[in-house]
């Protein structure tokens, strides 16, 4: 008999949020008012042992609960565990081996197909690894698609009064100062109060069709709902910038969980914009992310295309990985 038991959460909403917020492996993905901001079916499940909680996870589901689905709106979710000071770190590796391997037995029991994208802190994928080892049946095993997102450490803003002297200035690429320089000679106005949600989805929505993009207008109605509905709780931030005939050529979106702020969506207006707004949105939104909201930590979120990888690269960081699993 185990000695973890798995409990649905239905009503605690408040310690499932303070799990989020204390377990090393929480984003803003997992906390309970961005989850029932996308329209989409989910479930919370605590893992206790006695009556502590030691674990926790969340996964979005079907309508009748029996796949576990990804989407876009939801970069990293799954198992967080629960910090616990009063074992050692050598028996805390233990137990989580041990609740990851029964939180596994407890999905592949309940669910057909299953799909996530773990967070970036979740180290250990033995679990998922060694999942029906010995069976020469393939789809018995977790297929594992190794991600990768870059962490750009942006605690030296903070005491620069002149922010080029930063070494979060000076680690950016050479075409990126370039480009804040160009937007500042030309005038661009930053802008970080009143950001119109429609602007950025009709931005989004304009870029897909330039690239030849299947539209889904109940995805876009999702992602406005999620964005209005989360910068409203202060979990979202929205950002733009202004040409000199007042235009507003790129908008930028990053999620703030506790010190880490998320970049999230980003978008522009291809007739307006010229090469440097993109960056200096993202590079403003980035001060004003450390200054005001206490942010050291960006996450700029995959780096998982070539052009794009190449893009955020560019503003410094370290790359890290992270897994999506399927079964």
């Amino acid at each position: 008999m185990s000695k973890f038991k798995i409990v649905e959460v239905k009503d605690n909403i408040e310690e499932w949020n303070k799990l989020v917020f204390n377990s090393p492996e929480g984003t803003v993905f997992s906390l309970y008012e961005y989850l029932n901001s996308i329209g989409l079916d989910y479930k919370f499940y605590f893992v206790k042992k006695g009556n502590e909680v030691r674990a926790g996870f969340s996964f979005l589901v079907n309508k009748d609960d029996s796949e576990i689905i990804f989407d876009d709106l939801i970069i990293y979710n799954g198992i967080m565990f629960a910090l616990n000071d009063k074992q050692k770190e050598t028996r805390q590796k233990t137990e989580r081996y041990d609740i990851a391997e029964e939180i596994i037995k407890f999905l592949d029991a309940k669910y057909k197909k299953m799909t996530f994208q773990l967070s970036p802190n979740f180290e250990d994928m033995r679990p998922f690894l060694w999942h029906n080892y010995h069976s020469d049946n393939m789809e018995e095993k977790f297929k594992i698609n190794i991600r990768y997102t870059s962490f750009i450490d942006i605690h030296d803003l903070f005491y620069k009064k002149d922010i080029e002297n930063s070494l979060v200035y000076q680690a950016l690429d050479n075409r990126r100062q370039t480009d804040i320089v160009k937007a500042q000679e030309n005038g661009l106005t930053f802008i970080s109060e009143e950001v119109d949600t429609k602007e950025f989805i009709a931005f989004y929505k304009k870029t897909l069709l330039s690239q030849d993009k299947q539209v889904d207008e109940a995805y876009l109605s999702r992602m406005a709902t999620l964005i209005d509905s989360t910068s409203q709780k202060d979990l979202l931030k929205k950002y733009a910038v202004e040409n000199s005939e007042n235009q507003t050529s790129y908008i930028v979106i990053f999620g703030i969980f506790k010190n880490v702020g998320t970049y999230i969506f980003g978008s522009g207006d291809a007739d307006v914009m010229q090469r440097y707004d993109a960056t200096y949105c993202i590079w403003k939104a980035i001060k004003d992310l450390n200054h005001n909201y206490g942010i050291s930590t960006i996450d700029m979120e995959g780096i998982n295309s070539p052009q794009r990888g190449a893009y955020k690269l560019d503003f410094g960081g370290s790359i890290t990985p992270y897994y999506q699993v399927q079964l």
